[in-house]
């Protein structure tokens, strides 16, 4: 980062995740977004509330084929990413509801800090 630059970092709070529930689904699908020949897709979502962690999990069976997928989302909070910054070196944080500017809120669904 250059001198006198800033650092934009935004993500979700556990707001975002107040109806996020651990399912199980299975799917098949004659072609589509995991692939184009047939497949089936077992769908299953996991909370893992100590660590605020919530976890997306695609297995995608094709004749040939078994992959799995993990989309692991994380959430932020005020006062832990002030702790990180200032252990990275920066001094100066603004925080916003968003990239826009919103003013900070709680209750918000994501989370912006400009860090210098």
């Amino acid at each position: 980062m250059k001198p006198d630059g800033k650092l934009v970092l935004d993500g979700f709070t556990k707001n975002n995740y107040n109806n996020f529930v651990e399912s199980q689904k299975i799917v098949y699908e004659d072609s589509g977004y995991w692939s184009p020949t047939p497949y089936a897709c077992i769908e299953r979502t996991f909370i893992y509330n100590e660590a605020s962690l919530f976890l997306e999990q695609y297995i995608v069976l094709t004749e040939t084929t078994c992959r799995c997928y993990n989309n692991w989302n994380c959430t932020f909070e005020r006062e832990p990413l002030c702790t990180e910054l200032e252990k990275a070196g920066f001094t100066k944080m603004q925080f916003y509801s968003d990239v826009a500017g919103k003013e900070f809120s709680e209750n918000s669904e994501t989370i912006c800090v400009v860090a210098s």
